[in-house]
């Protein structure tokens, strides 16, 4: 690797990973303007430390992945933590999991809709979430984030934070 190169990628992770903290704290709502400001900036990334777009695109798709395995690691350990406490059973945790995977699929599906629709399609899931957590008697607060991370302005896509403050599935 050149003398350059040693000096452009890591400048370049690094200030990936600063600009991504801006890009992913915008929230879903913009999906489609952040696509866009997205695809700007990678474009001028790549254009500032002479490197393909491709590899930024790379560092940005790594640095998202890593991302949503430490939600989930979070999400798995808080709720260990709820079965352990006595708040939900261990048949509720599971149930949360799959119910998890159920409206990460649904969310999936959002981001080609325009951000009104995206907005009524996202209180809707609430509601349906809440419906379900009702109905397999769980109180989302006994698993609500305690120390500020998942809430709006917190950590995350524009934070997070399903009904009552409970976390968002």
């Amino acid at each position: 690797m050149s003398k350059k190169m040693k000096f452009i990628v890591p400048t370049l992770v690094v200030g990936t990973f600063v600009l991504t903290a801006g890009v992913y704290g915008v929230g879903i709502t913009l999906a489609q303007d952040e696509e866009a400001g997205h695809t700007s900036l990678i474009q001028k990334l790549a254009a500032r430390f002479n490197v393909e777009e491709s590899e930024v695109e790379g560092v940005f798709a790594e640095h998202h992945q890593e991302m949503q395995a430490e939600r989930v690691a979070e999400m798995e350990e808080k709720l260990s933590e709820a079965v352990e406490d006595g708040k939900i059973t261990a048949e509720q945790r599971d149930a949360l999991v799959e119910k998890k995977g159920e409206m990460k699929s649904k969310h999936e599906g959002l981001k080609d809709l325009s951000p009104e629709d995206r907005r009524a399609q996202m209180k809707e899931f609430r509601g349906e979430m809440k419906d379900w957590a009702e109905e397999n008697d769980i109180d989302m607060r006994d698993i609500a984030p305690k120390d500020g991370k998942g809430k709006r302005g917190g950590k995350g896509m524009g934070g997070s934070g399903g009904p009552h403050g409970g976390p968002r599935f």
